[in-house]
């Protein structure tokens, strides 16, 4: 059984995690962001709003957090998650290990959205396992996570 811990960002885990990126979350940094994995990873840390290294018996497997949807507003926050391919592989132990963070950033946010890659079927499945609902524009699918 794989040992999962959410951790602060370290430096060392961007590059790390960038340089094993799945392909389809580089495509998503490509074609959403605009940015290179590396960048996308800076960027989205360096915005303000919580953000967590999931770590895999020690090893950085994803980063993910949220930051405040300006194009939104109104408490909504922008959602975001960036990972390796050992996260496809141990995705359900990821998926425990984050719900309680999740249900405590939707005691800060009213609701949590972003736009994924329709074909980024790990993040869907995780999105919907924690109750998100989709619009799908293939190739493109904004979520939306309310608190219960």
């Amino acid at each position: 059984m794989v040992e999962v811990a959410i951790v602060p960002v370290e430096a060392w885990h961007l590059p790390y995690i960038a340089e094993r990126m799945r392909a389809v979350d580089v495509r998503e940094c490509r074609e959403i962001g605009g940015v290179e994995p590396l960048a996308a990873l800076e960027q989205s840390v360096a915005c303000p709003g919580p953000h967590w290294t999931a770590l895999f018996d020690g090893e950085p497997v994803a980063l993910f957090g949220v930051t405040q949807d300006t194009l939104i507003g109104g408490g909504i926050g922008a959602a975001w998650l960036l990972g390796t391919d050992r996260l496809q592989r141990d995705w359900r132990a990821f998926a425990r290990a984050s719900k309680p963070v999740v249900r405590e950033l939707l005691t800060r946010y009213r609701a949590l959205s972003n736009v994924l890659l329709t074909d980024n079927t790990l993040c869907m499945r995780w999105l919907a396992w924690l109750g998100a609902d989709f619009h799908v524009h293939a190739p493109y699918a904004r979520f939306l996570l309310c608190a219960m």
